[in-house]
């Protein structure tokens, strides 16, 4: 995998640029447009990272990069929090969008600090995410602010070596591992996972994290 690193990218091009593909793309009809196909399907990936629906009963949950339909969900009794760039247009435009489900619904960019949410956080996931996004560092440091002392988060995201529209930034994981120990983190476990987007990356990574 090429060593090459694009952490940061304009926020003006972003929003213009990926931000117009992604809400394109979410009106179409996708994965997330079949009910069943939806719940089944989000139901074996988290199964398959080792959680089970009743791992976060009675805590607050952030999904980061939430997309128009809550992968949350499956975590039973949980306090849903969505944080969404596009929220608002989702709910607005996106017939089977269910974000109105969750507790809290943040329409910013995970670049923004939300200072409600900060240490309330026991568990929070960014799934297909981080990669689409125009600033990695800031991100990480905001979801660090978020969690608990001794909260939990799972980041998954594609590695590639080239850059589209929705796709604007490349997260090395030997960069990525070294920001997380700065910033505060204690790595739990680490694995190479499927990739999202086979046309642009050969895999994903997915890391296990505490807030220590």
């Amino acid at each position: 995998m090429d060593e090459l690193t694009i952490l940061k990218v304009d926020e003006t091009t972003w929003s213009s640029e990926a931000q117009a593909g992604e809400l394109a793309f979410h009106k179409r009809p996708n994965f997330r447009s079949n009910e069943e196909g939806f719940r089944k399907g989000n139901s074996s990936f988290f199964t398959g990272l080792g959680y089970t629906p009743t791992d976060m009963v009675g805590k607050t949950v952030v999904d980061l990069g939430a997309g128009s339909k809550l992968r949350a969900k499956f975590f039973e009794g949980s306090k849903i929090v969505a944080i969404e760039p596009l929220g608002d247009k989702f709910i607005e435009e996106v017939a089977w969008c269910d974000l109105k489900d969750a507790e809290k619904v943040f329409s910013f960019p995970a670049e923004y600090r939300i200072s409600e949410i900060e240490g309330t956080v026991d568990f929070l996931f960014s799934i297909n995410v981080l990669d689409h996004c125009y600033d990695f560092e800031t991100i990480i440091g905001n979801i660090h602010a978020y969690l608990k002392t001794g909260g939990t988060c799972c980041l998954s995201f594609d590695c590639h070596a080239k850059v589209d529209k929705l796709h604007p930034i490349i997260i090395n994981e030997k960069v990525a591992t070294q920001i997380f120990f700065d910033i505060g983190f204690r790595i739990d476990k680490f694995l190479r996972t499927p990739s999202y987007h086979k046309a642009i990356a050969e895999y994903s990574v997915t890391f296990f994290m505490t807030k220590v």
